[in-house]
């Protein structure tokens, strides 16, 4: 007995067997460990080519990089940010940034955020890669949209409900609030499905209440999207009435995939990137097979609608 004891061998275990338990967990501690440092590596890289070779980017170049740099001031640095004060504040970080780097950067970590959202809502490997060559995935990070933002919400909020987390469903509700158009019946039904009413409302609230303090009256300054423009494709008002319906339809059997699917119903101003909350999650659902033809076809569509407009 004491022979076994102090030898670390059980009852009924070969010798040896201990020390081969301890090389595996070794042995997938430095896998894990190898992962890490090959991930760290490919980012690297992904961020120097980004640096490099990525074209201007005009909603970023316009709009989203001079917030970043003075997010103090969000509606008079241009006049034509139309988003809550708290995005410009999430975006700050990146105002410390040269552009091109800046640029870079936010692309890279919205690329990372689209990832874990596909991976959430269930997509193996060839769903994600769909779901990243997808038309409004490609238009969100081309224009240097806040789009993924929202969307990455979302799945935080999906997450939260899983594991009963009302302070991660909190954060979701926030990010999802900075694009609306992206999610919001997403975060309805999240939030109807949480037990906690309150705690999830907490983080959102206190946005709200400390953007006056720090902004001031901003809703003053604030100019809401023009409807009149040409890349505007909402089907408001006729969208309403089946939108409501399929909001309805997702709480009754508890699915954020037509929660997510009603998104553009709902919402008065629609540009094309806003749909990539709808798209990473339809991509995500359906089999694998059918993602990469499902993509091509849309792609093949934004084609034929491009030479017939003449442009």
């Amino acid at each position: 007995m004491h022979e076994q004891r102090y030898s670390g061998v059980r009852k009924g275990q070969r010798p040896g067997t201990r020390s081969v338990q301890r090389l595996i967990r070794v042995k997938l501690q430095l896998s894990k460990w190898q992962e890490l440092a090959l991930s760290l590596v490919l980012l690297g890289i992904t961020y120097g080519l980004f640096v490099a070779y990525l074209p201007p980017a005009v909603d970023w170049h316009w709009f989203f990089y001079p917030v970043a740099r003075s997010w103090r001031e969000p509606y008079r640095v241009t006049g034509l940010f139309h988003n809550p004060p708290w995005l410009a504040f999430l975006l700050a970080p990146f105002g410390l940034l040269p552009e091109a780097h800046a640029r870079a950067a936010f692309s890279l970590l919205s690329l990372i955020m689209l990832i874990d959202a596909a991976r959430a809502m269930g997509a193996g490997r060839m769903g994600i890669v769909a779901a990243m060559l997808a038309p409004p995935t490609m238009s969100t990070l081309a224009n240097g949209q806040t789009d993924i933002v929202a969307l990455w919400g979302s799945v935080l909020g999906l997450r939260a409900l899983e594991r009963s987390n009302p302070w991660l469903l909190s954060l979701g509700l926030l990010l999802v609030s900075t694009k609306p158009q992206v999610a919001a019946p997403v975060g309805l039904l999240l939030w109807l499905q949480s037990k906690d009413k309150i705690r999830p409302l907490i983080l959102p609230v206190a946005a709200v209440a400390l953007s006056f303090v720090i902004y001031g009256w901003w809703p003053a300054e604030w100019q809401p999207v023009p409807l009149d423009v040409d890349w505007n494709i909402a089907v408001w008002p006729w969208g309403l009435v089946v939108g409501i319906l399929l909001v309805a339809v997702a709480y009754a059997l508890k699915s954020h995939i037509i929660a997510y699917v009603s998104t553009p119903l709902l919402s008065p101003y629609l540009a094309g990137h806003s749909l990539v909350g709808m798209s990473t999650a339809g991509l995500s659902a359906i089999p694998a097979p059918f993602a990469f033809p499902l993509v091509l076809l849309w792609w093949l569509l934004h084609l034929i609608a491009f030479r017939l407009g003449g442009t």
